[in-house]
């Protein structure tokens, strides 16, 4: 393996994902359109009622009023949002500390999430989550 060969490739990498990085930057923050239209696009039955962004505007959770028992989430990982309807059965445990909102979900292919409100947003989203544990009796929810 040629080492002019090896670093000139690592070179060439590098210098394209700067590029890139800076022709096309993701700073966008959430806001409540972009929620609402990206769960409406993964979602169409979907009916939300209100919108929680976090403190960072990078995640957001919805009350919907259709689907019934559940909650939407839209997360932004880089340029793209992700969004899920979230069940009692999706979530392993919810935990409240603070500012902090804590999901961790029943799927591996789910990174846990780690959500930070406002006190005042935080006060209107947790319960949200309250009507989750209800509906499963494993669920855990820590206040």
């Amino acid at each position: 393996m040629d080492p002019v060969q090896v670093f000139g490739s690592l070179a060439a990498i590098i210098v394209t994902a700067l590029i890139a990085w800076r022709m096309f930057p993701a700073r966008t923050p959430l806001d409540d359109g972009i929620v609402r239209r990206n769960l409406a696009r993964y979602a169409p039955d979907a009916r939300i009622a209100s919108v929680y962004l976090s403190k960072n505007a990078k995640a957001a959770v919805a009350s919907l009023t259709s689907p019934a028992s559940s909650i939407g989430l839209a997360v932004r990982m880089g340029d793209r949002v992700v969004c899920r309807i979230l069940q009692a059965a999706d979530i392993k445990s919810v935990q409240v500390t603070g500012e902090t909102l804590f999901l961790v979900f029943d799927d591996f292919t789910q990174p846990n999430i780690k959500l930070e409100f406002e006190p005042a947003v935080l006060a209107e989203a947790a319960p949200l989550f309250d009507a989750l544990t209800t509906v499963n009796g494993e669920l855990t929810h820590a206040a």
